[in-house]
């Protein structure tokens, strides 16, 4: 009876030292996460849609513009932010994205939102204090097609390294608080239909897992937002379906690459001929895309020699193991206990 108070005592200790440490990591997560950076966008006279808070402008071949951000600093230190124009990509999860990652676009792009704009500004903000930072737009004396998208990528800037700022003349940047505001560039109002095709398809790894990695295109200056795929992936010979991926959403940013990675196992897949074939529907459009690509013996070998290679450490495994034994010796300490008083 003794021993069984003794495990339920030690794991009511240990529940509430558990829950104590996620609040305590929880608290410190909202308080970190406290935005002392506000960031607006003064909005021009020839902003389409007045209710959008980005720019959303229409624009004329061989225009000039100023365009300006407003950043507020409501902390109670100075800050040093620096503001990128990046023009929009499409991510790994199927967003559209304004960070400057490290994703393709596509060879139809003819007009990008960074050759239009000046370069990235960094600039001081005393603490309560409001700066308006002005930017450059000009617009090609041709004009352009469709929509041209990007954004203004603003971030603190910390100074890790004093000495290393004053010999290469940089500065490290290290994300802590990220604000972006969007800028859509238009020359009419036509609507343009989206196109998609798919690129390089090729057997590779993916987070250590087998992957086929397909890059679907969006070849035409127009956003996609919120479609829906689905896929296969066929063998050409045998007509069978090796991999079915069932509906997604996904959105894209005009003329950008889409790379997305389908985990395999890799023994199923023979040496031969394949066929990637992609269903894509916005409401009653829809688009049939597909490219046949080759699995070889030399990829596949390649492939795991690379897993084998770079195995990512289970940390999440070795906590739980970790876990595990201090619970099994806590368990027999007590036992024991209990054993050597009777």
């Amino acid at each position: 009876m003794k021993f069984t108070k003794n495990i339920v005592s030690f794991f009511s200790i240990f529940l509430l030292a558990f829950f104590f440490f996620i609040s305590s990591v929880s608290a410190q997560e909202n308080t970190n996460s406290t935005m002392p950076i506000f960031v607006e966008a003064l909005i021009p006279e020839n902003q389409i849609d007045k209710n959008h808070t980005f720019f959303d402008l229409r624009v004329i071949p061989g225009q000039e513009q100023k365009l300006q951000l407003k950043i507020h600093n409501d902390s109670q230190k100075d800050k040093e932010v620096v503001i990128s124009p990046q023009v929009a990509k499409t991510g790994e999860g199927g967003n559209i994205d304004y960070s400057g990652i490290n994703a393709p676009l596509d060879s139809s792009l003819e007009h990008s939102f960074e050759d239009m704009i000046s370069e990235q500004q960094v600039v001081n903000i005393k603490a309560r204090d409001v700066v308006i930072v002005t930017f450059d737009l000009n617009i090609p004396s041709q004009g352009f097609r469709g929509i041209v998208l990007g954004g203004f990528y603003i971030e603190e800037i910390v100074k890790e390294d004093k000495s290393m700022e004053t010999t290469t003349n940089t500065v490290q940047i290290k994300n802590r608080y990220a604000y972006i505001i969007g800028c859509k560039l238009r020359t009419d109002t036509e609507d343009i239909k989206p196109e998609f095709k798919l690129r390089k398809i090729e057997l590779t790894e993916w987070n250590d897992f087998p992957s086929i990695n397909a890059e679907l295109a969006n070849v035409k200056p127009e956003v996609v937002s919120n479609y829906v795929y689905e896929g296969t992936i066929i063998n050409k010979k045998t007509g069978k379906r090796k991999v079915v991926f069932p509906e997604a959403r996904f959105s894209m940013a005009p003329n950008s690459i889409f790379m997305r990675p389908q985990k395999i196992v890799l023994d199923h897949f023979e040496n031969g001929t394949y066929i990637y074939a992609l269903k894509i529907r916005d409401g009653d459009r829809i688009w049939n895309v597909e490219k046949e690509f080759q699995i070889s013996y030399s990829q596949k070998k390649s492939v795991k020699e690379r897993i084998l290679r770079e195995p990512s450490f289970p940390w999440l495994f070795l906590w739980i193991a970790l876990v595990g034994v201090i619970l099994s010796t806590l368990v027999c300490i007590l036992y024991r206990r209990n054993s050597d008083e009777k």
